[in-house]
């Protein structure tokens, strides 16, 4: 899965990768130790992957150490960004967005909205904490566009097929000619909008009081895109009590979004926009000669 946004820096994982691969090629999924979320806060991490399990995009995780206090002159200091590896399988501080009271839950259809919920307990104080949001993708469709670059200037339109691509005219080259990329290229696109609102301020305000003793340290600067296999479990409720919840079982990280959101500041909420798919170069239609070169041996 790759992404555009509006964040700073973006990464895909290895994950990704390997996810496409398993789903293009119909296979089923074996487990990966040590790239999951569920094994990183022991939540569901032994849970059976079946033969019949997809996992899919469909939550986000979030972090507040992807990012550096660099001093600068005058005791001021700058934000910048702490990038993410391929090979980076969690945040570098994960952190939940929501924890409450274990006298005071989430609502039942509150519950819907999350994923990854375990018990902890601060201060001696038992709290629920929540650490995957859902992605709504409700009603959206991924479109193919043509995108066009001349004299610096980019138009996207949509691209639509006709039997000139069912019926592709072979390129003419004469010897020592090749074919290159052009201004143009295809990309298969989903815009998805991913709203963080004032209800979820308050909730992370909440989250870096408990955590930190100060709400000012309510702050994101890491965003993960998660698959995931949605899956109803036994959960344990307030008292003990059971209960179903939809958890999020084999929950991985596929793509890393760089940002900075002090929610001191960004304290009525943003949205996140993104583009997810592929880009896909175009061919010219003009030859272009190539360089020949010859090894000889002594």
């Amino acid at each position: 899965m790759s992404a555009s946004t509006n964040t700073n820096l973006i990464a895909r994982t290895a994950l990704s990768g390997l996810l496409q691969t398993y789903l293009l090629c119909g296979i089923s999924i074996t487990k990966l130790a040590y790239t999951t979320l569920n094994q990183r806060l022991n939540i569901q991490a032994d849970a059976v992957v079946a033969s019949s399990d997809r996992p899919a995009f469909g939550y986000y995780c979030i972090g507040d150490k992807g990012h550096y206090n660099v001093p600068v002159t005058e005791g001021d200091i700058i934000i910048e960004p702490a990038q993410h590896s391929a090979v980076d399988f969690a945040p570098f501080n994960i952190i939940p967005f929501v924890m409450r009271l274990e006298t005071n839950d989430l609502t039942t259809g509150e519950k819907l909205k999350y994923g990854l919920r375990r018990q902890e307990t601060f201060n001696g104080v038992n709290y629920f904490a929540y650490y995957l949001k859902k992605v709504d993708l409700t009603g959206l469709t991924p479109v193919l566009r043509e995108t066009t670059t001349v004299d610096g200037t980019t138009t996207t339109d949509d691209f639509i097929p006709n039997n000139s691509n069912l019926n592709p005219t072979r390129p003419v080259l004469s010897t020592n000619q090749a074919v290159t990329s052009s201004s143009k290229y295809i990309s298969a696109s989903l815009t998805v909008n991913i709203p963080f609102d004032e209800n979820d301020v308050a909730e992370l305000n909440n989250v870096a009081s408990i955590i930190y003793a100060n709400q000012k340290r309510a702050i994101i600067s890491e965003i993960g895109l998660v698959s995931a296999i949605p899956r109803q479990i036994s959960a344990i409720g307030p008292g003990g009590a059971a209960f179903n919840f939809t958890e999020a079982l084999y929950a991985q990280v596929l793509t890393w979004l760089s940002t900075y959101r002090q929610l001191s500041f960004d304290n009525q909420g943003f949205t996140i926009t993104l583009e997810l798919g592929a880009n896909e170069p175009m061919l010219t239609t003009d030859a272009v000669s190539t360089i020949t070169a010859s090894i000889s041996s002594n």
